[in-house]
């Protein structure tokens, strides 16, 4: 039961609550225990942030499951390019458009600050997803690295409302890993 919960993205703490509830007795959440325990998400997962090094690059990896698909955005340094932007986009069929729409954007905190990475980046599907990558300055990893949410929006142009990529994604847990790496290269 636990490892189908843990599958769920479940909180681990909902199993000693069930435990705890005699066999006989109803307990009922409410919508405040509902999104304690993970089981009520406004349809995304919380991010999960991790570090990792590869063939001369290390980076810092924000993943989230969303009714969008799986998602990540990376802050990385790579040896002989210096820092740099990724994206790993589930296309859900939306391949074409996720590499041919002329304006890609990073995001920061919500979309208070957008930077327009749309001819330096490198774009280019991998089976269901869509690969996104662009070298950024030090100042642009420095705004992503001690920002409290960033993410990719992919549009048409500036004047369409809707956007395909990645919604912002929350910092919190990954601050400490983001202001490391960025302090540790620059």
């Amino acid at each position: 039961m636990a490892d189908f919960l843990m599958q769920m993205g479940v909180s681990l703490s909902f199993l000693q609550l069930s435990a705890g509830i005699p066999s006989e007795k109803l307990h009922l959440l409410g919508e405040e225990d509902l999104r304690k325990y993970q089981m009520v998400t406004g349809g995304e997962t919380n991010v999960k942030w991790g570090t990792e090094m590869r063939a001369n690059i290390i980076y810092v990896r924000g993943a989230r499951d969303s009714i969008y698909g799986k998602h990540k955005v990376m802050l990385a340094y790579a040896k002989d390019a210096g820092f740099m932007f990724w994206a790993v986009i589930e296309a859900q069929g939306r391949q074409e458009q996720l590499c041919a729409y002329g304006l890609v954007e990073i995001v920061i905190n919500g979309e208070d600050h957008r930077m327009d990475i749309s001819s330096r980046c490198e774009r280019f599907a991998n089976d269901v997803d869509v690969i996104l990558m662009s070298k950024i300055t030090n100042e642009e990893a420095a705004m992503i690295a001690y920002s409290n949410s960033f993410g990719v929006q992919i549009r048409f142009n500036g004047e369409s409302e809707v956007f395909l990529g990645i919604s912002a994604m929350d910092t919190t847990e990954g601050q400490d890993s983001l202001v490391t790496l960025y302090r540790s290269m620059s």
